[in-house]
């Protein structure tokens, strides 16, 4: 039984890579359309044969169909108009982009989506916040221009979806928010230079794979886990250092792709600096979140709660550590807007 979930894994996955190929090279909205589909099935699959509660898989698949018979009514609707979705009214517009947001698990219909992180395995978390990515992302760009609407909604979804990641206590749940933290960054990218939003997407994969398999090889799910594993302090220092390369900050290499991303925000939207501060605030508050996990690693205690000095010295190192990080973004938030 388990070689036969591996070769489904496999086959699926070789699936999915071939519509990621074919929705790169068509220009047939029906196809586009029937790929995303496939996607959809995809991982479905994917969920089913990786996991025993089968909530997920139909908590996914209500989301989706439902979202998918939307988009397919509001392009039928308009048939004479179906290769051209912006020249639809306003409202219907408005409809198709809100659907979208709601496939991909935008503020404010995110909490599905974190419901059902919480419950899958990191594998599938993986396959979930990557390759399941690509297809609905590519299909909403092809279909609606960038507009002062889109950037908003994108601004409030990084914004909201990074502050409730603070009150979470589950690894995947802030997994979750910070995936959907990520969409607004690859779907910004990817209207403005689309080769560039490949290599992101590529070490971004990376990135995230070696993440997620640390976290699985250590069992890793919840705040107390993180709490708990006091076995060998290397692990520990691997597992921080692995966060703070996915939080992409310097001077690890990830910090790169961010730089690359935010000249390729201010070169395209000069004049929105609002927009920019606001990605810098919501990179912030997910970078906190991950701190947050990462106490015990960073600050090697005993569990002796009466030695209040020893407590007191721990919180304030931990609250400099923060009001470091911020002025190191807003710092980089004035000198780019300079430049």
């Amino acid at each position: 039984m388990k070689n036969f979930n591996l070769f489904i894994n496999k086959f699926m996955l070789i699936i999915l890579l071939i519509s990621m190929v074919l929705m790169l090279n068509t220009e047939n909205f029906l196809l586009k359309w029937l790929l995303l589909e496939m996607s959809t099935i995809t991982t479905i699959v994917f969920i089913n044969f990786n996991n025993s509660n089968k909530y997920t898989s139909i908590l996914y698949y209500i989301i989706s169909s439902t979202v998918s018979m939307m988009i397919i009514m509001i392009l039928i609707s308009k048939n004479s108009q179906i290769f051209n979705l912006n020249n639809f009214d306003m409202n219907i517009n408005i409809l198709f982009q809100i659907m979208m947001l709601c496939k991909l698990g935008m503020f404010p219909f995110n909490h599905w989506m974190v419901v059902m992180y919480n419950k899958l395995n990191w594998e599938d978390i993986f396959i979930m916040s990557t390759f399941m990515k690509f297809i609905p992302l590519y299909f909403m760009i092809n279909l609606l221009y960038l507009n002062m609407l889109i950037i908003i909604m994108l601004m409030i979804s990084s914004l909201m979806i990074a502050m409730m990641a603070k009150y979470y206590n589950s690894i995947k749940k802030i997994i979750a928010c910070s995936t959907i933290n990520q969409i607004s960054f690859m779907l910004m990218l990817m209207y403005f230079n689309k080769l560039m939003f490949m290599y992101y997407m590529f070490f971004y994969l990376i990135i995230f794979y070696l993440l997620c398999y640390l976290l699985n090889m250590f069992n890793l799910n919840n705040k107390i886990d993180m709490i708990m594993y006091n076995k060998n302090n290397i692990n520990n220092k691997l597992i921080f250092i692995m966060f703070l390369i996915h939080a992409m900050l310097p001077p690890f290499s990830s910090f790169i792709i961010k730089w690359f991303f935010v000249n390729e925000i201010i070169n395209q939207i000069m004049s929105s600096w609002w927009f920019f501060f606001i990605l810098l605030l919501s990179s912030s508050i997910i970078i906190m979140s991950y701190l947050n996990l990462m106490e015990n690693s960073m600050f090697k205690f005993k569990f002796n709660y009466n030695l209040s000095k020893t407590n007191m010295i721990k919180n304030f190192n931990i609250s400099m550590m923060k009001i470091l990080l911020i002025s190191v973004n807003l710092f980089m938030f004035q000198i780019f807007y300079l430049i």
